[in-house]
């Protein structure tokens, strides 16, 4: 990113990584990195104390964090002529983020009276960048939570018999109870970000996006598609947004910017390694999110659960049920479009085809999770349903699914998580066939790999929903499980 704001500038510096950016930044960000890259100029190059680019890298909590260039790597490309592109820059970044945070640095720098309130301004301004990009792919504070680690809105907290959540499509997103611990940088950023811009800026204002009329079938899928689009640039964007921070930080350090209050550089500092610690996981959440909301998720789990007699039948059927068919239909047509369209640069339109894969099986999963009566041949509905899915998510499916809308389209790529996510799925499926003592055992040793909820459907599915006395105890069984105890109970 240093590389970009220096090509940018008026010098020749040759650069031995292209960033290429989007069509309407390329037209017009580049003349806004002028400044920051003068300012770069300004700025003694430490490279040849430190023994050149290598060492002067290492300078940087980005190229020092394995997980952060893991989750970057899949995102690089090779040109033609060998260069390692990425084509993550978005527009708001190069025509406001740069032009700001050289114009805050600049004056921190000029003016030390000011420099710490300079800093604070900088982290305000990418507070904003980031909540923002967050809640337009979450459309609200509630799956924002979700989906961060602060509780699912279906799991059970108390015995009531309601399955049903306004934050269905973020409780599939949700990260497993192994995962949560994980998230505790990401927590912490959330909720430290939303304090700072308490009362600055209302972000509940994006929520009304999701209600607007989007009109036919057709226009429902490209609208949507464009949504996905839209949406998963700005997450990926967010990669760029804390290498910017990390710069900044380390500009800030190297121009010896203070004051009075000297914790002024040390905070912007240790704000980066926050940035470059959480960034991998709010990326994933993030383009999660808006893949679930893309596959109308709400209405994929109310399908399932109001097929209702289908589930407590006693006769096998020959077909998977119609919501499938319509899944993989939607799930092959936002491929379509976004392959076609070539906005999205292949490595994030192959990313995003794996987001949206995962989502399908996990909406499935907690559809099925809420059918609270379940018989035999219904469970062996839902295998054929799981099935089913699978194979119309495969690429030579996709394709033949968009033989008449997308002739010419690729097919979408091969190793997704496509297998891995269906035996996920098909596990929790069989597990209902287990009889009761070894279902328990089960949900004792996988408790950290399903959600809670999961696991009390497997327990009480078989039950008829007027023996509520069992179907109370079975769930405070579970729910002690996940607690951390055992407790003994009886039919």
């Amino acid at each position: 990113m240093k590389e970009l704001l220096l090509k940018a500038s008026p010098s020749d510096l040759k650069s031995s990584c292209a960033f290429d950016v989007t069509t309407r930044s390329q037209k017009r960000g580049y003349k806004y990195c002028i400044s920051f890259g003068n300012f770069l100029q300004s700025i003694p190059d430490s490279s040849e104390e430190k023994g050149g680019d290598e060492a002067g890298a290492n300078d940087y909590v980005g190229a020092c964090s394995p997980e952060f260039c893991a989750a970057l790597s899949p995102l690089f490309e090779r040109s033609p002529c060998g260069e390692l592109t990425l084509k993550l820059l978005s527009t708001s970044s190069a025509d406001g983020l740069l032009k700001w945070v050289a114009h805050l640095l600049a004056i921190g720098n000029d003016l030390p009276l000011v420099a710490a309130d300079s800093t604070k301004a900088i982290v305000t301004l990418f507070d904003l960048y980031f909540l923002t990009v967050f809640r337009i792919c979450a459309s609200s504070r509630a799956n924002e939570d979700v989906s961060i680690g602060l509780g699912r809105g279906s799991s059970v907290q108390s015995l009531s018999s309601s399955l049903m959540s306004v934050t269905m499509e973020a409780d599939a997103c949700a990260p497993l109870p192994s995962e949560v611990e994980g998230y505790a940088i990401l927590q912490r950023f959330v909720q430290n970000s939303r304090t700072r811009l308490d009362r600055m800026v209302n972000l509940d204002k994006f929520q009304s996006v999701d209600q607007l009329s989007i009109g036919s079938p057709v226009n429902q899928h490209k609208t949507s598609a464009l949504r996905l689009e839209k949406e998963s640039a700005a997450a990926l964007s967010c990669f760029i947004t804390a290498i910017v921070v990390d710069i900044a930080s380390s500009l800030h350090k190297d121009m010896g910017i203070s004051n009075d209050e000297d914790d002024a550089q040390e905070s912007l500092i240790s704000y980066a390694e926050e940035i470059i610690s959480m960034s991998p996981v709010f990326v994933k959440q993030s383009c999660q999110l808006s893949a679930a909301r893309s596959l109308s998720g709400k209405e994929l789990i109310f399908k399932i659960v109001c097929c209702g007699k289908a589930w407590t039948d006693n006769e096998f059927r020959e077909y998977s049920n119609d919501y499938i068919d319509d899944l993989c239909e939607r799930a092959s047509l936002l491929w379509g479009h976004i392959a076609s369209r070539g906005i999205l640069p292949p490595p994030a339109q192959r990313l995003m085809w794996g987001h949206l894969v995962r989502s399908s099986f996990m909406l499935l999963l907690e559809g099925f999770s809420k059918v609270t009566t379940c018989s035999t041949e219904g469970r062996s509905l839902m295998s054929m349903d799981l099935a089913t899915l699978s194979s119309g998510l495969a690429p030579d499916s996709v394709k033949e699914r968009l033989e008449d809308s997308f002739p010419h389209v690729c097919l979408p790529p091969l190793q997704s998580c496509r297998e891995d996510s269906m035996r996920y799925v098909d596990t929790w499926i069989k597990v209902f066939f287990f009889p009761e003592e070894d279902t328990m055992n089960w949900i004792k040793q996988n408790r950290d790999q399903y959600h809670l909820d999961h696991s009390i459907s497997l327990m009480v599915a078989k039950i008829p929903p007027k023996r509520k006395q069992i179907i109370t105890s079975k769930k405070k069984a579970v729910m002690d499980i996940y607690n951390g105890t055992q407790i003994e109970f009886k039919d």
